[in-house]
């Protein structure tokens, strides 16, 4: 399903050390399950993204 990258530590111009993390990798399978499950129109975005563990956007 989804693929975690290690967080990265970075230095802003104020000085402020922030850790960040990496965008999620998901696999091509996994979106276009998730595409056809919506486009099936049996549950609303929301409710497949929250159900998933994803945004919605």
């Amino acid at each position: 399903m989804k693929n975690k990258l290690s967080s990265v530590s970075v230095t802003e111009p104020s000085g402020a050390v922030v850790t960040r993390q990496p965008p999620t990798v998901i696999a091509k399978e996994f979106k276009l399950a998730t595409l056809a499950r919506m486009r099936a129109g049996l549950q609303n975005p929301t409710a497949l993204a929250l159900e998933l563990g994803i945004r919605r956007n």
